[in-house]
This record gives C-alpha cells, structure tokens and sequence, in this order.
C-alpha cells in the first residue's frame, strides 16, 4: 500500500499546477497534482507526452478511465464509495494507474488497506500543495 503524506514516510515531491507553464517552476522529478482530469487535460496531455508523473483529481469513474488512458501515475479519490469502485475497475483492466484515496489523518489508513485500494494521501498534505 503506498501512502503520501505522512510524517514517517519520505516521497517524491509532489507540486500542484494549473498551468503548463507552472510545471517548468516545480521541482525536479516533481509529481503533478492536477485538481480535474476533464478541466486540466491539456495539462495531463502534456505530462503524458513528457513523461512527467502526474495525480489527478476524479469525481466519477468515467473521469478515473480518462485519467488511465493519459497514463496518469496517481488517481486521487475524495468519496470512499468512489474509490472502491474505482479501484475494481482498475484491478478489472489492470491498470498502470494508482489509486488513492484522500484520507483526514492516519487513522484510516487501515480501513482502506482493507478495501484493497493502492494507497492513500493525507488531505492535509495535498491541501498544502
């Protein structure tokens, strides 16, 4: 289970961007945080084409298959229900993608361990972004 954003456990450095022009500012081997596949898809397009990594934002499953198909490295879920549906899709297909869940502290990483989604983030850490 991969996890972001906790204190104990160091990751690449992850930078929010509305802008291609944005991603030029990031630091190196930077993941892309992407707020909406459908709103930035130039952006994850460009990532694609680059391949630089990059998470985004889903609200549906439709969107999360958008996301797959731009090869993005990390799919960012908000709604547990989401999530899980999500994430039988992307075992169905198997996907290259991630799925992770965005989590309010550390006390529920182990209820989505036992969901069986790839990992979680702390929402704390990607509001700071």
């Amino acid at each position: 289970m991969l996890i972001f954003g906790h204190q104990l456990i160091e990751v690449e450095p992850w930078s929010k961007v509305k802008s291609i022009d944005e991603i030029k500012k990031t630091i190196s081997n930077s993941t892309i945080v992407l707020d909406d596949i459908e709103k930035y898809a130039n952006i994850a397009k460009h990532c694609n084409e680059n391949s630089v990594n990059f998470a985004c934002s889903v609200n549906s499953i439709k969107q999360a298959i958008l996301a797959n198909a731009l090869n993005a490295s990390y799919i960012l879920c908000s709604d547990k229900t989401l999530a899980s549906e999500v994430q039988k899709v992307a075992n169905e297909y198997l996907w290259g993608s991630k799925i992770i869940f965005i989590i309010d502290d550390e006390s529920d990483i182990e209820q989505i361990a036992k969901l069986g989604i790839d990992g979680a983030i702390i929402g704390s850490y990607i509001e700071s972004l």
